[in-house]
Parts: structure tokens; sequence; C-alpha cells
């Protein structure tokens, strides 16, 4: 567990909304009923660390008896042309087609699915029920009024602080957006009851 990342351990509640963004490193935001963050932590590729990843993940929930929802985002590339790329993925043992957009490298694009596989995987043989979704649903909401020509990450970033003010966690040292826990907290957000038909 890196040094930044938060678990409150203290905290009570009945249900536990998290967002998973696989991205090329990825990260976990989980938030309460009552919109408290209560995990927020950059994930770390590679199997082990992942499965570890995972194990907290089930032991935090069952630890305070609450129903766990996760979200995991699959990979998407829209408005790409798009080019097959294989690779194997180790967590499944398996060959995998994919496509990736001509301007991403295969590499990049590779990790982003093997960090995807990989979680997936782990949460299916750990017994956690996850909702695989594809990113258009919460971003077509979160942009729906955000002239082309805006920063989306910055947009992003706007939305969460709209119900948080936890800029160590979202911005880096020196004011960078913290893409991945950005996109992991809206994911949270909008399949949250409560701020689905609020903020979105």
């Amino acid at each position: 567990m890196k040094e930044d990342s938060r678990w409150l351990f203290e905290a009570k509640f009945n249900r536990l909304y998290v967002g998973i963004d696989p991205g090329e490193t990825g990260a976990c935001v989980g938030i309460t009923e009552d919109l408290e963050v209560v995990i927020c932590e950059d994930l770390q590729t590679g199997i082990p660390a992942v499965w570890d990843f995972v194990k907290r993940l089930r032991e935090y929930a069952l630890d305070r008896g609450c129903h766990m929802l996760i979200t995991l985002e699959q990979p998407f590339f829209p408005k790409a042309r798009m080019l097959p790329l294989d690779f194997k993925c180790d967590a499944c043992e398996t060959m995998n087609r994919v496509w990736r957009p001509q301007h991403n490298s295969p590499k990049s694009t590779a990790q982003q699915w093997m960090n995807y596989r990989t979680i997936e995987v782990a949460l299916f043989c750990a017994g956690l029920d996850v909702t695989v979704r594809s990113p258009k649903e919460w971003m077509k909401p979160v942009l729906k009024s955000v002239p082309k020509e805006d920063d989306s990450k910055g947009t992003i970033l706007r939305r969460v602080r709209e119900l948080w003010n936890h800029d160590d966690f979202y911005t880096g040292p020196r004011g960078g957006v913290r893409q991945d826990r950005c996109d992991a907290a809206c994911i949270a957000l909008y399949y949250h009851p409560v701020t689905r038909s609020s903020l979105f």
C-alpha cells in the first residue's frame, strides 16, 4: 500500500460503492452511502500486487459486514481508427485479441487490457460481484455541458471537487491531475444512487 493511500478502518457504513479504473497503472476509490471517501489507492500492476489489493478490499468489506458494489471500467477508445492487437494475459493464461487506436502504442494498449483482465480475474477468484461498464456511460453525462475545446481532465476533477475537497488525493505534488483517481471517483459517484441523479 502506498503512503498516500486512504483506507479508513474506523468508518462504519452499510454499503460501499467502489469504482476501479484499470488504466495503465490504475486506481480505486470507494465511497459509502453517505458519500464519505473511505478508500483511495493507486493500483500496482502485476498479478501478486493486484491479488493483494483484491484480498484487502474483500477483507475490508467483510470486517464491516457491508454490501459492496464494485464497478470496473473496461478500456475504451472512442473515435479512433482501430488496429488488431494480440497479447497473452498471464492472469487467465490465454491469448486475447483486442483493438487499439492507431495513435496508441501496442505496449500502452496491451498494458491497459492486461490490467483490466488481471483485475477482473482477481475479483472473480475472490468471489466478489463486479459490474463491468464502458467509460462512455459516465463520461457522457460528466462532460455533457463542456465545450469540445475544454480540458476534459480538468472538468472531471471539478466534478469530483463538487462533492469532496480532497485535493491531496486527486492532484499531485505539482498540482497535476491524478487522472486514474479522478476517473475511479467518477465511476463510484455515477453508480451511487444519490449522486447519479443529482451530480450527473
